[in-house]
């Protein structure tokens, strides 16, 4: 495994909140734009890199399924150093997510292609909108 450092690549998806969202460009503002992207050691004590999540995302198009019209958007964080196998990331003061080091070295094409795959837990699903009885 390499244990140099490396430019890890921290990717996501947020519901579409925002009136800036361009429909013919197909771009989004990411809800957690401008947060603080931090990834930490495999047990989330000791602070390896950080960045910014980014102010400029892609809406996704029907064939991301679940995702379909989520912000999706990717994070470049220089000099993580490499070797650890798994990571903890915390975007915007959030939970810790564990990550695999494999994850973090792919490019944006394939971690977006993988998102097709994915599916929303339950809690993350839009609600479904129910006939009014009238």
């Amino acid at each position: 495994m390499d244990r140099g450092p490396f430019t890890a690549l921290v990717t996501g998806a947020s519901p579409v909140t925002d009136s800036e969202t361009n429909a013919e460009s197909g771009e989004c503002t990411p809800n957690l734009a401008g947060e603080a992207v931090v990834i930490y050691d495999a047990e989330g004590k000791r602070k390896l890199a950080s960045g910014v999540e980014s102010s400029i995302g892609e809406v996704l198009p029907s064939s991301y399924g679940d995702f379909e019209g989520w912000c999706f958007s990717a994070t470049r964080i220089e000099g993580l150093p490499g070797g650890e196998g798994t990571y903890k990331v915390q975007v915007g003061g959030g939970n810790l997510v564990t990550v695999e080091e494999d994850h973090l070295r792919q490019s944006v094409d394939q971690q977006r292609k993988a998102m097709r795959k994915t599916k929303l837990p339950p809690d993350d699903a839009p609600a479904l909108e129910l006939p009014s009885d009238q």
